[in-house]
């Protein structure tokens, strides 16, 4: 008897157990198992014990099945009707994604090719420059090795060509000065013109250049 109660127990503890706290299921499941109606005995456990049935907690609300409702139905008409008066949103379409193109890539003699495919560290990201032989909306023809090629205008990038080079100015750094002449002896002084690392002249003042002109004499 103690081992048929004891399945009893167990397959109900098993029935209404969601997580490890078995201790707060055992009240709800005695309670069940005290309100049970035994066919052998032809009555519940808690009526020979208390001369009366207990109250499980489904005695405390208002039956519905009379009038043909059910919770169940009345939730799922409800969804229905939420349901119905939902809308799908109609797409948004904000165009197409435009690609950025240099201002400078229609007008441009030469032009370096994306290099698209894989790359290691230390290899360039374009290609070229290649010279272009004919210009559309769409792609450029250019000449790569030396025959034409067909390449879009997402792939062009344009080529800059240095300014020319100037011709190199010569700097005189020991350029020989103007004589300058004293005016209390009549002698006539020179003096080294020296120049900076940038190439600008150094000048002394006069009272210098007399003190130095006296010294090399």
């Amino acid at each position: 008897m103690v081992e048929r109660f004891h399945r009893s127990l167990k397959a109900a503890l098993k029935a209404r157990l969601l997580g490890p706290g078995w201790m707060d299921e055992l009240p709800i499941v005695l309670l069940g198992i005290r309100s049970t109606w035994k066919e052998d005995i032809d009555a519940a456990p808690a009526l020979l014990t208390y001369g009366t049935n207990l109250r499980i907690p489904g005695d405390f609300f208002p039956s519905t099945s009379a009038e043909g409702i059910s919770p169940g139905s009345i939730f799922v008409r409800d969804l229905q009707e939420n349901l119905r008066k939902l809308s799908p949103l109609s797409p948004v379409h904000h165009g197409p994604a435009k690609t950025y193109l240099p201002r400078d890539l229609m007008s441009a003699e030469q032009v370096y090719v994306c290099h698209d495919a894989h790359r290691g560290p230390l290899v360039r990201p374009y290609d070229g420059p290649f010279k272009v032989l004919c210009r559309s909306d769409k792609h450029f023809d250019i000449l790569r090795n030396n025959k034409p090629t067909r390449v879009s205008l997402d792939r062009l990038k344009p080529a800059y060509s240095a300014d020319p080079e100037l011709p190199p100015t010569t700097v005189h750094r020991h350029a020989q000065a103007p004589r300058v002449e004293d005016n209390a002896g009549g002698e006539t002084i020179s003096d080294t013109q020296l120049n900076t690392r940038s190439g600008r002249s150094i000048k002394r003042p006069i009272r210098y250049r007399t003190i130095l002109s006296a010294r090399s004499f």
